[in-house]
């Protein structure tokens, strides 16, 4: 009697699909697997489609013609030879950053990933979890995948102006929360955790962050405060 052949384990692109239309259990799997160094192709991936959007932004604005635009007055009250040498620095910089930005964007986001990770290991350990590290990198890895998708979004402005960047906006921050859904439930599967665990592990570091920054802003404005009192 012979046995049915057992299926064969999803591959990369399965697992990204999974992620979209049955995400509880393909993170699951994911955080169980490991499988960082396939995460780590879905970040770059992602952070490349990003990069591209970037270009085309900073391609369509670093321009004589988008500078003409936005100052039409002061571009006319420049001579020719500054005009032609704004021409050239434009020229340049676009060059510049279209060089830069796909060198470091894609790195910027797998660094930014690690750190972030370990920041939410340690949130986890706190709040009791015992998931490993590779775990959760794996899974918050995939669980970008959604953010695929707001790179066209990105470009409306360009073609619609105000009502494009209001659109975009919307879009950015929907996928946002699907993104933080996504991280809930890594957070989730990773440690074995209560859904209302997984949501304070979540929170917590934005929470903690949110404050640090405020706190940032109340001590420089004290310290610009203290500064004109002295002036004065």
């Amino acid at each position: 009697m012979s046995g049915l052949a057992p299926s064969p384990a999803p591959g990369l692109l399965q697992t990204v699909v999974g992620v979209l239309a049955q995400p509880v259990p393909t993170l699951r799997r994911v955080s169980l697997e490991r499988r960082v160094g396939w995460a780590m192709v879905v970040v770059l991936v992602v952070s490349a489609a990003s990069a591209l959007a970037l270009m085309v932004i900073f391609a369509s604005a670093l321009t004589i013609e988008a500078f003409t635009q936005q100052f039409p007055d002061a571009l006319r009250e420049l001579d020719i030879e500054v005009q032609r040498e704004l021409e050239e620095a434009t020229a340049r910089a676009r060059a510049i950053t279209l060089v830069i930005i796909p060198l470091v964007v894609p790195g910027f986001s797998v660094v930014a990933l690690v750190v972030t990770t370990a920041i939410y290991q340690v949130t986890c350990r706190l709040l009791g979890g015992k998931g490993p590290y590779s775990g959760l990198l794996a899974g918050f890895g995939f669980a970008d995948v959604p953010f695929i998708f707001g790179m066209p979004f990105s470009l409306l402005p360009l073609a619609l102006g105000l009502w494009g960047e209001l659109l975009s906006l919307l879009v950015q921050l929907g996928l946002l929360c699907w993104v933080a859904v996504l991280w809930g439930i890594v957070i989730r599967e990773n440690n074995s955790f209560s859904t209302a665990r997984a949501t304070a592990a979540l929170l917590i570091p934005q929470v903690v962050l949110g404050l640090l920054v405020i706190l940032a802003a109340l001590l420089f404005f004290m310290l610009v405060l203290l500064n004109l009192s002295q002036t004065g």
